[in-house]
């Protein structure tokens, strides 16, 4: 069973460092990114339309009150 479990992590940190380091861009792939993206931005028709927030305001997905029946 441990020889199982270590084999287990063994794999999962091999196979996410493989990851990490398929997905590292160099600086000039990044900037011509963000480029495009300001570009798109700037040329989007929705440019002049405002946002709003039309969600709970104060609701941050933690738990403030538990009530029950008493």
């Amino acid at each position: 069973m441990l020889f199982r479990i270590s084999t287990l992590a063994l794999a999962l940190s091999v196979g996410f460092s493989e990851m990490a380091t398929a997905a590292r861009t160099d600086a000039a792939t990044r900037w011509a990114a963000w480029e495009q993206s300001e570009t798109m931005r700037q040329q989007s028709l929705l440019t002049g339309i405002p946002w709003r927030s039309i969600g709970p305001s104060v609701q941050g997905g933690r738990v403030v009150d538990i009530e029950s029946v008493p």
